[in-house]
């Protein structure tokens, strides 16, 4: 009988494999040691299109995911970001008088 060490029994626990739509989608979670461990191993699944999800402490900490993915993820969020003209459009645009706060002005010497 061949003994696998805990990490790989960590790691064979946290594979789960689902169907989704017409692909195989496949989850792995890497304790930070184990990812620290097998950085390679970690980028190069990630390359492959499978993000790499990474706990510290059993808490979900990151996600390592690849520059493709990346690259996507950022025109997503630049394309739905509101342009200048969009956010000056949503100003208050009424003129009712606004309430002044009292203040003091502050005494300054004189040289």
């Amino acid at each position: 009988m061949v003994q696998a060490s805990k990490g790989l029994i960590d790691l064979l626990a946290c594979i789960r494999l689902a169907r989704s739509a017409s692909y195989l989608v496949v989850d792995v979670t890497w304790t930070l040691q184990d990812a620290k461990n097998r950085f390679s191993a970690v980028v190069d699944a990630a390359a492959r299109g499978t993000p790499q999800k990474v706990t510290r402490r059993g808490k979900w900490v990151s996600v390592v995911i690849s520059a493709e993915d990346y690259q996507r993820f950022q025109r997503l969020d630049a394309a739905s970001a509101p342009s200048l003209a969009e956010l000056l459009l949503q100003m208050p645009q009424d003129d009712e008088a606004f309430e002044r706060m009292s203040l003091t002005p502050r005494e300054f010497p004189c040289f």
